[in-house]
């Protein structure tokens, strides 16, 4: 099994509730995509166990329990868990997942291929949602009793690639921004994503003139200055 199913897998905020997987549709999409089953409660007190639709817990060759979670947070822009092979018992691993630049700041830097601003550029200015994972290997005899920092858990990274979505707009979008904007309604977007991520995606709907130029506004905060704007 892959380092990246497992981690699209267990490094996730889902749950069943009623049957149903619910939670984030960014985490639910994204483990639907492994084809992976997940299992919550075992026995042993971890938070879930996720493994492969041809194994159950505890059998065959392979799965994944879910020991810690850092939930998404953010400021951070980024979530990870711990995670233990519960069949061979010796493989403990953290998973981060989170916003390229938050992530890949946390990485060892020879484990970031040396096309990845080349191909992040790309794949945001085409309007895809991007997520970057990266994953480090934790001792063999972590236990969640044990205190273990955010910090330290989300550092000197290796990173593991990106994850590309593409978020499709509803087929009413651009008829609904077009109304609004007859009705001199002007429409602005908010956002957590790239900013050209966003910008793609205002120009697809139409919130924006593709043909217009577009300026970044930089906020600049020091000590015992006022805050300033740079353009750009």
């Amino acid at each position: 099994m892959t380092l990246m199913a497992e981690a699209m897998a267990s490094c996730t905020a889902i749950a069943y509730v009623d049957g149903t997987l619910v939670g984030d549709p960014l985490d639910v999409k994204m483990f639907e995509a492994t084809g992976w089953d997940l299992h919550e409660a075992p026995e042993d007190g971890a938070l879930a166990e996720v493994c492969p639709p041809e194994q159950r817990p505890g059998q065959g060759n392979f799965s994944s329990a879910l020991l810690k979670r850092f939930e998404f947070s953010a400021p951070l822009q980024r979530m990870s868990v711990i995670c233990n092979n519960r069949i061979d018992g010796n493989s403990c691993k953290a998973f981060v997942k989170g916003s390229p630049e938050a992530v890949t700041r946390l990485c060892v830097r020879e484990s970031i291929p040396a096309d990845f601003r080349d191909v992040l550029h790309v794949d945001i200015q085409a309007g895809y949602r991007v997520i970057a994972i990266a994953y480090k290997e934790m001792p063999i005899d972590w236990h969640p009793d044990k205190e273990t920092s955010r910090a330290e858990v989300e550092s000197d990274l290796t990173f593991l690639g990106l994850l590309i979505m593409e978020n499709k707009l509803k087929p009413v979008t651009n008829q609904i921004i077009e109304k609004l904007k007859s009705a001199e309604v002007e429409p602005i977007m908010a956002t957590g994503d790239n900013v050209l991520t966003a910008i793609s995606v205002a120009q697809q709907c139409g919130i924006i003139d593709g043909s217009k130029p577009i300026h970044f506004g930089d906020l600049h905060i020091a000590d015992g200055e006022d805050p300033w704007i740079s353009w750009h």
